[in-house]
């Protein structure tokens, strides 16, 4: 009979109606809610990775016509396939201001390169040579490793350049005798001594060869050659040899040290010439 009553089929019709809306509705909200949801970590991860390309970026060296990156902290020269240069702070601390950079070669760093590199990048409170191949950095709180690492690599490899890029060019050397003593012989280089101490040592080496005049202990090398702003240094010989039977070991030695080659200039005379 209820059926039958008009009130109640009017009643339930407006029931399953409402039901049905709200149903609709509950949907549609959870739906928003999923979306908002996913749209968040969407949102989260597209921040994730946008910092990280942002760290990757800063830690990316700009063009630079000295080094290139190989890996992580560590640089490649553009000129020398074997001299590479890394940076590695003290720790891992976030605020950790020391900072150690490694070089293949020994870096030749005097007190002048040292204070060179102070004058270039005053956020840097220290610069010192801990070694024939680091040196050990201290900068300012007040500023981050990123913000100077470019000028730090720029400055090294800049620096390894003037000391190791004779290794790809022809040198020239000149050869003459002392003018105030036949047993002493001057040798004149396109290059500073400083850096080239080794050479002045294997010379040294020689059977019959000798310091002329004085003597360089510290550095075992001819004397003055580690003097800045000097080209040339001196060699004797012990009195039983000739610089005639002398001189083949010596232009095996010039020869050798320098790959690249090299143009010897002699002088005239009547007695001998290495020429």
């Amino acid at each position: 009979m209820l059926a039958n009553n008009p009130s109640f089929l009017g009643v339930a019709l407006f029931a399953v109606i409402a039901l049905i809306v709200f149903s609709q509705k509950s949907k549609t909200s959870a739906q928003t809610n999923d979306e908002v949801v996913d749209e968040t970590v969407a949102d989260e991860e597209t921040s994730e990775t946008i910092s990280a390309v942002e760290t990757v970026e800063e830690r990316k060296p700009a063009d630079n016509p000295f080094y290139k990156l190989i890996e992580l902290n560590l640089y490649g020269s553009l000129l020398l396939p074997d001299l590479t240069v890394r940076v590695k702070q003290n720790s891992m601390e976030k605020w950790d201001d020391t900072m150690y950079v490694y070089m293949s070669f020994p870096h030749l760093f005097n007190d002048f390169d040292r204070d060179l590199m102070r004058a270039e990048i005053p956020q840097l409170t220290e610069v010192s040579i801990s070694g024939s191949h680091q040196l050990k950095l201290v900068k300012s709180p007040a500023v981050r490793w990123r913000s100077i690492e470019r000028l730090i690599l720029g400055l090294s490899f800049k620096h390894l350049h003037k000391v190791y890029a004779w290794k790809l060019e022809k040198q020239e050397v000149s050869v003459k005798k002392h003018d105030s003593d036949s047993s002493v012989l001057n040798f004149n280089l396109k290059l500073e001594t400083k850096y080239h101490l080794d050479q002045g040592r294997r010379l040294l080496g020689i059977n019959g060869i000798q310091n002329a005049f004085t003597s360089n202990s510290s550095t075992n090398a001819p004397a003055c050659m580690d003097h800045n702003n000097n080209y040339d240094f001196n060699l004797g010989k012990g009195n039983a040899f000739t610089w005639e039977e002398l001189w083949p070991k010596f232009k095996k030695v010039l020869e050798e040290y320098f790959p690249a080659g090299i143009i010897l200039r002699g002088y005239e005379d009547a007695e001998w010439s290495p020429m």
